[in-house]
């Protein structure tokens, strides 16, 4: 992985391998269906950008910050090509029944706000290797669920309450959420 913590104990240690594999392990997952998101990181693949960052990421010399410089610099490759493919715009097209939004938002329109941009950057980056997952902050309002979040959202109600501690399905205005969205296996 690349990662190597200094001057940890050993209990520590063994934390941080068991996280590095945790994260290794759930946080790369690109659905097979997402075609548009492999085919253009595979053309990202081919950058120059992405072959001297893979480099260092295999590089068994490189030190964790050379790594981790290096992964940023795929996070800005990354996100220079959804600047340049993408247009920021409310006014979109209606997703047909059953389609992916992100997928639709990578291969077809190309047109998005907030949630299209980091759904498909979040792929991208999973996609050419580098974990990653897309969560957002939210504040309860009047009338919110549970249900009504993790539907809006894209998660389950099971996860906003694993994440979040809820012992019981009880919001009230003003609690504070962290959601994770869920991408499909």
């Amino acid at each position: 992985s690349g990662y190597s913590p200094r001057n940890l104990s050993e209990e520590d240690e063994k934390l941080f391998d068991w996280y590095t594999d945790f994260v290794f392990e759930n946080y790369l997952q690109v659905p097979e269906y997402m075609k548009n998101v492999k085919s253009l990181a595979e053309k990202m693949k081919n950058s120059i950008g992405f072959q001297n960052a893979l480099w260092i990421l295999n590089d068994t010399e490189s030190d964790m910050v050379s790594k981790n410089s290096a992964r940023l610099e795929i996070a800005y490759l990354v996100a220079n090509m959804l600047k340049m493919g993408g247009l920021y715009s409310w006014d979109l097209d209606t997703v047909t029944k059953g389609e992916d939004t992100a997928e639709y938002f990578v291969g077809t329109s190309s047109k998005g706000y907030c949630t299209h941009f980091a759904s498909a950057g979040t792929l991208f980056l999973r996609e050419l290797g580098i974990p990653a997952r897309y969560v957002v902050g939210y504040v309860v309002k009047p009338g919110d669920t549970l249900w009504k979040i993790a539907k809006e959202f894209y998660t389950t109600v099971e996860s906003i309450k694993e994440i979040n501690g809820l012992g019981d399905d009880m919001l009230r205005p003003g609690d504070k959420l962290v959601l994770m969205k869920k991408v499909a296996d």
